[in-house]
Protein backbone atom coordinates (compact mmCIF):
# COMPACT_ATOMS: atom_id res chain seq x y z
CA UNK A 1 0.00 0.00 0.00
CA UNK A 2 2.88 2.63 0.93
CA UNK A 3 4.75 1.78 -2.16
CA UNK A 4 1.77 2.28 -4.09
CA UNK A 5 1.52 5.76 -2.71
CA UNK A 6 5.17 6.54 -2.92
CA UNK A 7 5.37 5.27 -6.90
CA UNK A 8 1.74 7.26 -7.37
CA UNK A 9 3.88 10.48 -6.06
CA UNK A 10 7.04 9.83 -8.15
CA UNK A 11 4.97 9.13 -11.29
CA UNK A 12 3.01 12.71 -10.67
CA UNK A 13 5.79 14.62 -9.95
CA UNK A 14 8.19 13.04 -13.24
CA UNK A 15 5.28 13.98 -15.41
CA UNK A 16 5.01 18.07 -13.97
CA UNK A 17 8.86 17.96 -14.60
CA UNK A 18 8.72 16.68 -17.55
CA UNK A 19 6.39 18.84 -19.08
CA UNK A 20 7.82 21.55 -21.47
CA UNK A 21 6.94 24.23 -18.48
CA UNK A 22 7.99 22.21 -15.11
CA UNK A 23 11.83 21.34 -17.07
CA UNK A 24 12.61 24.85 -17.97
CA UNK A 25 11.02 26.22 -14.58
CA UNK A 26 13.30 24.17 -12.94
CA UNK A 27 16.45 24.85 -14.44
CA UNK A 28 15.69 28.37 -14.59
CA UNK A 29 15.66 28.57 -11.11
CA UNK A 30 18.70 26.68 -10.38
CA UNK A 31 20.31 29.01 -12.57
CA UNK A 32 18.96 32.19 -10.44
CA UNK A 33 19.88 30.69 -7.14
CA UNK A 34 22.99 28.21 -8.13
CA UNK A 35 24.51 30.11 -4.63
CA UNK A 36 21.68 28.41 -2.97
CA UNK A 37 22.45 25.00 -4.45
CA UNK A 38 26.06 25.32 -3.42
CA UNK A 39 25.52 26.00 -0.13
CA UNK A 40 23.01 23.02 0.26
CA UNK A 41 25.48 20.11 -1.48
CA UNK A 42 28.32 21.62 0.59
CA UNK A 43 29.53 19.59 3.50
CA UNK A 44 28.37 22.54 5.74
CA UNK A 45 26.86 21.68 9.06
CA UNK A 46 22.54 22.89 8.81
CA UNK A 47 23.07 25.36 11.12
CA UNK A 48 26.05 26.55 8.72
CA UNK A 49 23.99 26.02 5.86
CA UNK A 50 20.65 28.21 7.41
CA UNK A 51 22.86 30.65 8.59
CA UNK A 52 24.43 31.04 5.06
CA UNK A 53 21.18 30.72 3.18
CA UNK A 54 19.78 33.79 5.15
CA UNK A 55 23.08 35.53 4.42
CA UNK A 56 21.76 35.23 0.80
CA UNK A 57 18.43 36.04 0.75
CA UNK A 58 18.14 38.94 3.88
CA UNK A 59 17.26 41.31 0.84
CA UNK A 60 13.36 41.23 0.23
CA UNK A 61 14.00 42.55 -3.67
CA UNK A 62 16.42 40.50 -4.04
CA UNK A 63 14.65 36.89 -2.72
CA UNK A 64 12.14 38.12 -5.25
CA UNK A 65 13.71 38.13 -7.65
CA UNK A 66 15.93 35.08 -7.46
CA UNK A 67 13.45 33.23 -5.78
CA UNK A 68 10.37 33.53 -8.26
CA UNK A 69 10.41 36.74 -10.73
CA UNK A 70 13.63 35.80 -12.11
CA UNK A 71 12.73 31.75 -12.82
CA UNK A 72 9.42 32.53 -14.20
CA UNK A 73 10.58 35.34 -16.74
CA UNK A 74 13.57 32.74 -17.52
CA UNK A 75 10.65 29.99 -18.28
CA UNK A 76 8.54 32.35 -20.18
CA UNK A 77 10.96 33.17 -22.40
CA UNK A 78 12.90 29.74 -23.32
CA UNK A 79 9.16 28.62 -23.59
CA UNK A 80 7.68 31.14 -25.96
CA UNK A 81 10.32 33.71 -27.47
CA UNK A 82 12.92 30.71 -27.89
CA UNK A 83 11.41 28.71 -30.34
CA UNK A 84 11.38 31.71 -32.82
CA UNK A 85 15.27 32.00 -33.15
CA UNK A 86 15.79 28.45 -32.52
CA UNK A 87 13.47 27.45 -35.76
CA UNK A 88 14.87 30.34 -37.75
CA UNK A 89 18.99 28.59 -37.43
CA UNK A 90 17.37 25.35 -37.82
CA UNK A 91 16.20 26.23 -40.99
CA UNK A 92 18.82 27.97 -41.88
CA UNK A 93 21.19 25.22 -40.98
CA UNK A 94 19.39 22.86 -43.00
CA UNK A 95 18.99 25.23 -46.46
CA UNK A 96 23.01 24.82 -46.12
CA UNK A 97 22.97 21.10 -45.95
CA UNK A 98 20.96 21.00 -48.63
CA UNK A 99 23.20 23.36 -50.41
CA UNK A 100 26.22 21.90 -49.86
CA UNK A 101 24.57 18.74 -50.86
CA UNK A 102 23.88 19.97 -54.53
CA UNK A 103 27.23 21.14 -54.92
CA UNK A 104 28.66 17.81 -53.74
CA UNK A 105 26.63 16.87 -56.29
CA UNK A 106 26.97 19.10 -59.49
CA UNK A 107 30.97 18.31 -58.81
CA UNK A 108 30.70 14.48 -59.09
CA UNK A 109 28.52 14.62 -62.04
CA UNK A 110 31.25 17.17 -63.96
CA UNK A 111 34.18 14.61 -62.11
CA UNK A 112 35.82 13.24 -65.26
CA UNK A 113 36.32 9.79 -64.61
CA UNK A 114 39.66 8.10 -64.58
CA UNK A 115 41.15 5.32 -67.66
CA UNK A 116 40.54 2.79 -64.72
CA UNK A 117 37.58 3.96 -63.75
CA UNK A 118 35.92 4.21 -66.87
CA UNK A 119 37.57 0.76 -67.64
CA UNK A 120 36.17 -0.96 -64.66
CA UNK A 121 32.33 0.77 -65.12
CA UNK A 122 33.00 -0.52 -68.46
CA UNK A 123 33.69 -3.84 -67.39
CA UNK A 124 30.96 -4.06 -65.04
CA UNK A 125 28.55 -3.09 -68.27
CA UNK A 126 29.82 -6.26 -70.27
CA UNK A 127 29.41 -8.05 -67.11
CA UNK A 128 25.86 -7.20 -66.92
CA UNK A 129 24.75 -7.55 -70.75
CA UNK A 130 26.37 -10.79 -70.84
CA UNK A 131 23.90 -11.53 -67.45
CA UNK A 132 20.96 -10.14 -69.13
CA UNK A 133 21.46 -12.09 -72.59
CA UNK A 134 22.28 -15.17 -71.03
CA UNK A 135 18.50 -14.82 -69.06
CA UNK A 136 16.87 -13.97 -71.88
CA UNK A 137 18.41 -17.18 -74.00
CA UNK A 138 17.46 -19.46 -71.04
CA UNK A 139 14.06 -17.72 -71.06
CA UNK A 140 13.63 -18.29 -74.70
CA UNK A 141 14.64 -22.12 -74.59
CA UNK A 142 12.30 -22.30 -71.59
CA UNK A 143 9.34 -20.65 -73.71
CA UNK A 144 9.94 -22.96 -76.74
CA UNK A 145 10.34 -26.27 -74.24
CA UNK A 146 6.79 -24.95 -73.21
CA UNK A 147 5.65 -24.24 -76.43
CA UNK A 148 6.49 -28.09 -77.49
CA UNK A 149 5.03 -29.55 -74.53
CA UNK A 150 1.51 -27.37 -75.07
CA UNK A 151 1.51 -28.50 -78.33
CA UNK A 152 2.10 -31.96 -77.43
CA UNK A 153 -1.29 -31.72 -75.23
CA UNK A 154 -3.09 -30.33 -77.66
CA UNK A 155 -2.57 -32.97 -80.08
CA UNK A 156 -3.31 -35.78 -77.48
CA UNK A 157 -6.11 -33.82 -76.46
CA UNK A 158 -7.77 -33.80 -80.43
CA UNK A 159 -7.01 -37.31 -80.61
CA UNK A 160 -8.97 -38.10 -77.45
CA UNK A 161 -11.75 -36.17 -78.74
CA UNK A 162 -11.23 -37.68 -82.12
CA UNK A 163 -11.18 -41.22 -80.49
CA UNK A 164 -14.16 -40.10 -78.74
CA UNK A 165 -16.72 -38.08 -80.72
CA UNK A 166 -15.38 -39.21 -84.35
CA UNK A 167 -15.84 -43.27 -84.05
CA UNK A 168 -18.84 -44.36 -85.08
CA UNK A 169 -20.13 -47.66 -84.54
CA UNK A 170 -23.67 -48.31 -86.72
CA UNK A 171 -25.85 -51.05 -86.37
CA UNK A 172 -28.67 -52.35 -88.18
CA UNK A 173 -32.54 -51.83 -86.24
CA UNK A 174 -34.37 -54.74 -87.66
CA UNK A 175 -37.50 -53.41 -87.32
CA UNK A 176 -39.35 -52.37 -90.29
CA UNK A 177 -40.31 -48.93 -91.25
CA UNK A 178 -43.26 -49.02 -93.31
CA UNK A 179 -43.61 -45.85 -94.04
CA UNK A 180 -40.00 -45.47 -95.47
CA UNK A 181 -40.47 -49.39 -96.81
CA UNK A 182 -36.84 -50.35 -95.39
CA UNK A 183 -34.19 -51.06 -92.68
CA UNK A 184 -33.93 -47.75 -90.50
CA UNK A 185 -29.85 -47.71 -89.45
CA UNK A 186 -28.97 -45.78 -86.50
CA UNK A 187 -25.92 -44.42 -85.92
CA UNK A 188 -23.65 -44.60 -82.08
CA UNK A 189 -20.49 -43.33 -80.95
CA UNK A 190 -18.79 -45.95 -78.66
CA UNK A 191 -19.77 -44.47 -75.48
CA UNK A 192 -23.55 -44.24 -76.39
CA UNK A 193 -22.74 -48.14 -77.22
CA UNK A 194 -21.42 -48.65 -74.23
CA UNK A 195 -24.65 -47.00 -72.26
CA UNK A 196 -26.76 -49.30 -74.74
CA UNK A 197 -24.65 -52.65 -73.70
CA UNK A 198 -24.11 -51.40 -69.55
CA UNK A 199 -28.19 -51.28 -69.61
CA UNK A 200 -28.81 -54.45 -71.61
CA UNK A 201 -26.79 -56.43 -69.53
CA UNK A 202 -28.59 -54.97 -66.56
CA UNK A 203 -32.09 -54.67 -67.03
CA UNK A 204 -34.06 -52.20 -66.03
CA UNK A 205 -34.62 -49.14 -63.43
CA UNK A 206 -30.31 -48.80 -63.44
CA UNK A 207 -29.14 -46.49 -61.00
CA UNK A 208 -27.33 -43.12 -62.77
CA UNK A 209 -24.76 -44.04 -60.22
CA UNK A 210 -23.58 -47.11 -61.23
CA UNK A 211 -23.63 -46.90 -64.90
CA UNK A 212 -20.73 -43.70 -64.01
CA UNK A 213 -18.93 -45.82 -62.23
CA UNK A 214 -19.25 -48.73 -64.86
CA UNK A 215 -18.52 -46.04 -67.54
CA UNK A 216 -15.84 -44.43 -65.95
CA UNK A 217 -17.62 -41.25 -66.43
CA UNK A 218 -19.00 -38.70 -64.01
CA UNK A 219 -23.16 -38.60 -63.61
CA UNK A 220 -23.64 -35.47 -65.29
CA UNK A 221 -22.05 -36.75 -68.50
CA UNK A 222 -23.97 -40.39 -68.25
CA UNK A 223 -26.88 -37.58 -67.74
CA UNK A 224 -25.94 -36.43 -71.18
CA UNK A 225 -25.37 -39.20 -72.97
CA UNK A 226 -28.86 -40.82 -71.80
CA UNK A 227 -30.41 -37.78 -73.21
CA UNK A 228 -29.46 -38.09 -76.54
CA UNK A 229 -30.38 -41.64 -76.30
CA UNK A 230 -33.71 -40.82 -74.88
CA UNK A 231 -34.20 -38.63 -77.88
CA UNK A 232 -33.32 -41.82 -79.97
CA UNK A 233 -36.32 -43.48 -78.15
CA UNK A 234 -33.70 -45.86 -77.16
CA UNK A 235 -33.72 -44.74 -73.46
CA UNK A 236 -36.20 -44.78 -70.83
CA UNK A 237 -35.07 -41.59 -68.34
CA UNK A 238 -36.84 -42.91 -65.13
CA UNK A 239 -37.88 -40.35 -61.91
CA UNK A 240 -38.24 -42.35 -58.67
CA UNK A 241 -37.76 -38.96 -56.55
CA UNK A 242 -40.19 -36.73 -58.01
CA UNK A 243 -39.80 -33.40 -55.31
CA UNK A 244 -36.03 -33.14 -57.02
CA UNK A 245 -37.16 -33.89 -60.70
CA UNK A 246 -34.12 -35.45 -61.43
CA UNK A 247 -33.83 -38.63 -62.90
CA UNK A 248 -32.36 -41.44 -60.84
CA UNK A 249 -32.79 -44.52 -63.15
CA UNK A 250 -32.60 -45.81 -66.51
CA UNK A 251 -33.95 -48.10 -68.75
CA UNK A 252 -33.89 -49.88 -72.57
CA UNK A 253 -37.19 -48.60 -73.98
CA UNK A 254 -38.27 -52.08 -76.71
CA UNK A 255 -36.49 -50.17 -79.38
CA UNK A 256 -33.15 -50.11 -77.56
CA UNK A 257 -33.52 -53.88 -76.32
CA UNK A 258 -34.26 -55.05 -79.56
CA UNK A 259 -30.98 -53.02 -80.75
CA UNK A 260 -28.85 -54.59 -77.85
CA UNK A 261 -30.23 -58.23 -78.68
CA UNK A 262 -29.55 -57.93 -82.37
CA UNK A 263 -25.97 -56.90 -81.65
CA UNK A 264 -25.20 -59.86 -79.32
Amino acid sequence: MFDDIVKGIREYVSDRFMSPLGASLTVSWCLWNYKALLIVLSGESAIRKIHLLHLIYQDNAYSAVHLAAGPLATAAFYILAFPYPSNWVYSYSLRRSKEALDLKREIDDQTVLTHEESRALRKQFEEMDLEHTSATLRLNSRIDALKEQLKQAVDERDGALKQLNDVRVTVADPVTDEEHDGVQEIVLSKLQWRVIDALGRRGNQVPISTLASLLELGEAAVWVLLGDLEEMDLVNREYHDYETDIPDHAGLTDDGLRLFMSNL
